[in-house]
């Protein structure tokens, strides 16, 4: 139970950091991109961008998750539930533009 909730653990902080480090690149590689961060005024390349950064930061978190705890206990079923509830919830700002 134990190696179930630290790779819960282990994982979401994985994601916070790798979408922090492909931010940086987003923001290093488009033009624009920091100011347009304020507004939420993107355009498509930066959404674009956005959702690829997303859906990299949930493989990596779902990987640390899988090499943590075993593919048969609830932290697998949990990490298969949470990801795609993530990529909603964190990308919901596309709703908004």
């Amino acid at each position: 139970m134990w190696r179930t909730i630290a790779s819960i653990i282990c994982g979401l902080i994985a994601w916070g950091v790798v979408v922090t480090l492909l931010n940086f690149g987003l923001r290093a590689a488009i033009p624009g991109y920091h100011a347009a961060e304020a507004t939420l005024q993107f355009t498509m390349a930066m959404k674009i961008g956005r959702l690829i950064e997303a859906a990299l930061a949930s493989l990596a978190a779902g990987a640390v998750v899988a090499w943590i705890a075993p593919s048969k206990t609830l932290a697998s079923q949990a990490r298969q539930a949470v990801r795609p509830l993530l990529l909603a919830i964190l990308d919901a700002d596309w709703l908004r533009m």
